[in-house]
C-alpha cells in the first residue's frame, strides 16, 4: 500500500474542499468551548455553595438563597448539556466518516449535507455506542495489563467504526471481525501513514493548536483513504457468475459480502414421449475466496 499517495489525494482533497471539510470541525469546536466554558463558570460557582455551606467564613462573595437555588439549577441544566454533547459526539464522529468517505469517492456534497442521514434507524445508533464501549474497555485492559497488548488491540480494531459508516447494518462483533481482517498484516503500514503527520503536528504546538483545524480533516481524510484501500483488498467484490448458470434480477450487494463458492449447475433433461431420459451437467467456474485461517484466533470470529 502506497502510503504517500494516500496522503498526497488527502492533501490535495483539502486544498480543494478545504472549507467544506473544515466547517464541520469547527462548529465542534465552538460547541465544545461553549460546553468547557459553561461547565467550568457553573462549577466556579457550584463549588463556592458547597464550600459556603461547609465553612461560610472563608467564602468571600455573598451568597443568599436565591443564589443557591439559582446556581444548583445551572449546575444541573450543565450536567444535562454535556451528556447531551456526550451523546452527539457519536453522530457527528459517525456523520464525520461519511462526510470524509463520500470525498474520498470523487464526491462533493456541501457541508450543509453533513448530518444528513446519520443513523438509518436506532439500532444503529445502539451499535455504534457498544462498539466504542467495547474497544475503549478492549484497549484498556491490554494496556493495564501490558502496554504492548493494549497498542496491538488499538491498532487491530481501529478500522471499527469505519465500518459502521459503510455499513450501518453490521452487528458489534462483526465490526470487530472485520476491522481485524482489514488491520490483518497492515498494522505498520498503518502506523507508517500516522508517522507521515508527525512533523504537522510538531509545527502544530508553535500555533497553539490553530492549526488543528486544518490538520484533523487532512489526517482523517488519509486514514478514510487507507480503509478503502484495504476495503477493496480485503472484501473484494464478488465476480460475475458465468453467462451459462441461470440469472436473476441484479442485487445490490455489500461491500464486505465475501466470497461463496458456486456449486456445479445440473441441467436434467427427460424425453416423457419416449420414456428415456439424459441428462448433461455444465460445471461453472469455481469463485476462489482468500485463506484467512490465521485469523481463527480472533476472539471475535
Amino acid at each position: 500500500m502506497d502510503t504517500a499517495r494516500i496522503q498526497s489525494k488527502a492533501r490535495e482533497l483539502m486544498r480543494n474542499h478545504g472549507k467544506n471539510l473544515m466547517i464541520p470541525y469547527i462548529l465542534w469546536v465552538i460547541l465544545s468551548l461553549i460546553n468547557s466554558v459553561f461547565s467550568g463558570v457553573v462549577g466556579y460557582y457550584a463549588g463556592q455553595v458547597t464550600l459556603y455551606e461547609l465553612a461560610p467564613e472563608l467564602v468571600t462573595m455573598k451568597i443568599t438563597a436565591s443564589m443557591v437555588s439559582a446556581i444548583n439549577l445551572a449546575d444541573l441544566i450543565s450536567q444535562v448539556f454535556s451528556v447531551a454533547v456526550s451523546i452527539f459526539a457519536f453522530f457527528h464522529t459517525m456523520a464525520k466518516l461519511r462526510f470524509l468517505s463520500r470525498y474520498w469517492k470523487g464526491e462533493t456534497p456541501s457541508w450543509r449535507e453533513f448530518f444528513k442521514k446519520i443513523y438509518p434507524n436506532a439500532r444503529a445508533f445502539f451499535v455504534h455506542v457498544a462498539v466504542r464501549i467495547l474497544h475503549s474497555l478492549i484497549v484498556a485492559l491490554g494496556i493495564i495489563f501490558l502496554v504492548i497488548p493494549g497498542i496491538y488491540l488499538a491498532l487491530r480494531y481501529s478500522m471499527v467504526e469505519h465500518v459502521l459508516a459503510e455499513d450501518p447494518t453490521c452487528g458489534v462483533l462483526e465490526a470487530f471481525r472485520r476491522s481485524s481482517r482489514m488491520m490483518f498484516n497492515h498494522m505498520l503500514t498503518f502506523i507508517g501513514l500516522n508517522l507521515r503527520f508527525l512533523g504537522w503536528y510538531i509545527l502544530n504546538i508553535f500555533t497553539f493548536g490553530l492549526l488543528s483545524i486544518w490538520l484533523t480533516p487532512y489526517h482523517d481524510l488519509a486514514i478514510v483513504g487507507f480503509f478503502h484501500e484495504r476495503l477493496e483488498t480485503a472484501f473484494p467484490t464478488r465476480s460475475a457468475t458465468v453467462s451459462s448458470a441461470p440469472t436473476s434480477a441484479p442485487e445490490e450487494d455489500s461491500p464486505f459480502e465475501e466470497f461463496t463458492e458456486e456449486r456445479p449447475v445440473e441441467e436434467v433433461a427427460s424425453d416423457t414421449t419416449a420414456g428415456t431420459s439424459t441428462s448433461t451437467t455444465s460445471t461453472d467456474d469455481l469463485l476462489s475466496s482468500n485463506d484467512f485461517s490465521s485469523l481463527d484466533d480472533d476472539p471475535f470470529a
